[in-house]
């Protein structure tokens, strides 16, 4: 039986430092890699459905699995799975495993799997940053000066907005994605490094950048620990500490106060692909978001990784940026069906998530959002909307003959600040 690995149902799914509780106890965390995605059984693919429950890419798998070994009972109980955690199956993909339903369940599942693709608008316009930005990946705000700052990969540039958009002259960068702003010690910090679609890769610095916010000059480098290493996304904590994901080889890492070299906080065979990350309010531990799973929390001093585990089924996995707001988290999912904006609620010991609201999803403007910055007084989310990685290939050069589109900025409001935790 042909496989249903199809473009719409499993494509590769590809910080403010506001604080959060800090968690006591949480279910353990399994341990993935590269290893891992090569899992195809349903034999194998069954216990590891098991261990992450919020992740809709690991659900889809063992329904790809059952469905081409034949069994009907996992097929609709996956199907069902899915349609409790809000994954929108597409119409074709549908079609193919709909062999195994009854025309009752076909018909019931079909409009709910369309339901949950139903636009959810709430933001608006805030700025373009230029075509010759080329691939925006990230966007902050330092908020005494209302000043934008986002980051180019292409372009390998930071761009600044006051009055209109410029590149920020002497930066000598990499690629750079994650921004973090130390509103402390007035600083920015940016994740530099190399990807495949950076022009020059040999020549691209690998590290963190940080630029006075004074005199928008750059102040301080910090090294990453090996050459094959590249900070992704990134948080500034209040005591100057900053934290690193590598997406590549799935560690985190991290830079005190005052080094001139990153050191690895954890090793690669823990996360899959390290995203956003939020540290504690007591500063012990940190929620990172793994594209792949779901999000779990690192203990900082001991390296003990474990599962923030939802209450009822939720879809965790495709998260990009991730934040903090009030008592809660908010993400940017661009690797699920839909694709959107959620606020997530934590329990009172900070260790599981007891609600999700969805802000946004499916928006007409969007093409893949990306990252951005929660402004904790205007109550805000500021965002990358359409980043256009799509557009680009090795090395920087743009697919097709399609002329590239400013990237879009938006803005959503947050609501008021919900939270059940301990302090």
């Amino acid at each position: 039986m042909k496989s249903i690995i199809l473009p719409a149902l499993l494509v590769l799914l590809l910080p403010a430092c506001a604080t959060l509780p800090p968690p006591t106890v949480a279910p353990a965390w399994s341990n993935v890699g590269a290893a891992t995605n090569r899992l195809q059984s349903l034999a194998d693919l069954r216990p590891l459905a098991d261990q992450f429950p919020e992740s809709a890419a690991v659900q889809l798998r063992l329904l790809t699995a059952a469905h081409k070994s034949g069994d009907k009972e996992v097929v609709r109980a996956q199907l069902r799975r899915l349609d409790l955690m809000g994954y929108a199956v597409s119409n074709a993909s549908f079609e193919q495993v709909a062999v195994h339903l009854t025309d009752s369940e076909v018909a019931e599942l079909r409009a709910r799997f369309e339901g949950y693709g139903r636009p959810v608008e709430a933001s608006s316009n805030l700025s373009f940053v230029p075509i010759e930005g080329r691939l925006i990946e990230g966007v902050v705000r330092d908020a005494p000066t209302g000043r934008l700052f986002a980051s180019s990969v292409v372009g390998r540039e930071l761009w600044m907005f006051d009055k209109q958009w410029a590149p920020v002259p002497g930066i000598d960068s990499g690629s750079l994605t994650g921004l973090a702003v130390d509103e402390t010690r007035r600083l920015l910090w940016m994740a530099s490094g190399a990807v495949r679609q950076t022009p020059l890769p040999g020549t691209a610095f690998r590290g963190l950048i940080a630029m006075s916010l004074k005199e928008n000059k750059i102040v301080r480098r910090i090294e990453v620990p090996s050459p094959e290493m590249f900070p992704g996304d990134i948080l500034a904590a209040p005591d100057g500490t900053i934290y690193a994901s590598d997406s590549g080889t799935g560690a985190i890492m991290v830079g005190r106060p005052g080094v001139t070299r990153l050191s690895v906080l954890l090793p690669a065979g823990h996360l899959r692909s390290p995203q956003g990350l939020v540290l504690s309010r007591n500063g012990k531990h940190l929620y990172v978001a793994d594209y792949d799973n779901g999000i779990a929390i690192v203990d900082l001093a001991s390296g003990h990784v474990s599962r923030l585990a939802a209450a009822k089924p939720m879809m965790l996995n495709g998260i990009d940026g991730l934040y903090a707001y009030g008592g809660g988290l908010i993400a940017i999912q661009n690797g699920t069906s839909p694709r959107r904006i959620v606020a997530l609620q934590l329990d009172r010991a900070g260790t599981g998530i007891s609600n999700l609201h969805v802000i946004e999803q499916n928006h007409h403007s969007w093409g893949e959002p990306t990252n951005g910055y929660v402004d904790q007084r205007a109550k805000a989310l500021i965002y990358v909307s359409d980043a256009q990685w799509e557009r680009f290939d090795k090395g920087g050069t743009v697919r097709g003959s399609e002329r590239l589109r400013p990237t879009l900025i938006r803005k959503v409001k947050l609501g008021k600040p919900v939270s059940r935790q301990r302090s």
